[in-house]
């Protein structure tokens, strides 16, 4: 599974997005709208990140990796969360690697190599 490590990849609108039980809509600065599933939200330093992971036409996940933002949740209780780039790079990678340690934590993160190499060993 690739993590998507460029900060810069896609920006969501600043106004806001429509979250739902485990996915969000995204509305790119081009006007794209992208479904993504929601991985995880996390906190860092006492603020709110969340993973995302964009899916394809057909609801599959898209290449490309994760997206990474910082979150922010409707204060009002509604469901309108505001995203934003993480743009300092010294708290982006302090989020990719407390969302590395939650791919640990839940499982997620596999060395398919080391799979590869031991089944092969076995026959």
């Amino acid at each position: 599974m690739g993590r998507k490590r460029d900060k810069h990849h896609k920006n969501a609108s600043e106004e806001g997005v429509q979250a739902q039980p485990e996915y969000v809509t995204l509305t790119l600065d081009d006007d794209e709208e992208v479904t993504c599933r929601i991985l995880t939200v996390l906190e860092v330093d006492s603020k709110e990140y969340i993973a995302l992971q964009p899916l394809d036409k057909d609801g599959n996940d898209a290449e490309g990796g994760e997206w990474l933002y910082q979150f922010t949740r409707d204060k009002t209780g509604g469901d309108m969360h505001k995203l934003n780039n993480i743009e300092d790079d010294e708290e982006f990678e302090k989020v990719l690697y407390r969302f590395d340690e939650w791919l640990d934590f839940a499982g997620l993160y596999r060395d398919e190599f080391f799979e590869l190499e031991d089944e092969e060993e076995e026959s």
